[in-house]
């Protein structure tokens, strides 16, 4: 097996640095390319992921992805990266992104879904073009929980200047079929990348994450 093609750079670093930026996308900041991941057959047994793991990725991508965005033979599309990571490839053809469940931060107890595409997308980068981005590759069932209201739209972060790169977050009424599930919708967007994060919270007595 050859060497795997170099992690894709999402967040800048600068982002990365900055404490009050969402630590949620910061997780997304390397991505494996899609082109370096691994069949899950191809390595040892005690290494693959458990048979629970993928399905829920499986149902996942069925669920929360546009159609023109998922793969035609899942069993296909699924990949390990370096780190023994599960991934499934998005696209029809060659793969322009890919999903996985296994992204989110170390220490955070809250379960996310992250899909992350390499799209040329010259900027101003502004909240309608994140939009128009996130419209094209996710469900749209879920765009239009994000469209619903004013308050569940994506609002953008103040700690991303300038028009080179946009980040927001939306959150979706608990009500909604995606929202009862994911009431948190991350997005970031740049000339090269765009990151859809979906975040579960599993005790919302909790509270909201920081």
């Amino acid at each position: 097996m050859g060497t795997p093609p170099p992690a894709w750079s999402t967040i800048p670093a600068d982002l990365v640095a900055d404490e009050d930026f969402y630590p949620m996308l910061k997780s997304t900041a390397s991505w494996p390319d899609p082109a370096g991941l691994v069949a899950p057959n191809s390595v040892a047994k005690s290494k693959r992921p458990p048979p629970v793991k993928v399905r829920v990725l499986r149902e996942l991508v069925e669920l929360c992805v546009h159609k023109d965005y998922q793969p035609k033979d899942m069993d296909a599309a699924l990949g390990l990266d370096g780190e023994g990571r599960l991934f499934a490839r998005l696209g029809k053809g060659k793969a322009s992104g890919s999903a996985s469940l296994d992204t989110h931060p170390k220490d955070s107890r809250y379960p996310v879904f992250a899909m992350t595409f390499k799209l040329s997308s010259k900027g101003p980068h502004t909240l309608a073009t994140l939009s128009k981005r996130v419209r094209e590759v996710v469900n749209p069932g879920l765009m239009q929980e994000i469209e619903r209201t004013k308050d569940s739209r994506f609002a953008a972060s103040p700690r991303v200047k300038g028009t080179e790169r946009v980040a927001a977050l939306a959150l979706l009424a608990p009500s909604g079929a995606f929202g009862t599930q994911f009431p948190y919708v991350y997005a970031y967007l740049s000339d090269d990348h765009l990151v859809v994060l979906l975040q579960e919270v599993p005790h919302m007595s909790a509270g909201p994450p920081k």
